[in-house]
C-alpha cells in the first residue's frame, strides 16, 4: 500500500536524503522527497509542475530549480 506520511523530525531533508538510495528518490520540493518509480504523470498547471504518483491523491508540486533534475532522472531511470 502507497500513501503519504508526515514526519516530523530533527533531521533535515537533505541529511534524510543521503541515507535513501539513489537515484530513486529525489527531492522535488523543499517539503518533498518522492520515489521516481511511483510517478504517474507530470503536468503544468499556471506555469507550475507537479508529479502525481500511484495510489496518492494529491498532486505534488516540483521546485522551478528541480524540474530539470527531475526530468534527467526520469529518462535516466526509462532505460
Amino acid at each position: 500500500t502507497h500513501y503519504v506520511e508526515t514526519i516530523i523530525s530533527d533531521t533535515t531533508l537533505d541529511e534524510f536524503i543521503k541515507k535513501l538510495p539513489n537515484p530513486r528518490f529525489l527531492r522535488i520540493h523543499r517539503g518533498y522527497i518522492i520515489n521516481i518509480q511511483e510517478i504517474v504523470t507530470i503536468r503544468m498547471e499556471s506555469r507550475r509542475h507537479f508529479v502525481s504518483l500511484k495510489e496518492v491523491p494529491l498532486a505534488i508540486p516540483v521546485s522551478r530549480s528541480q524540474i530539470q533534475t527531475l526530468k534527467s532522472s526520469l529518462k535516466v531511470a526509462i532505460k
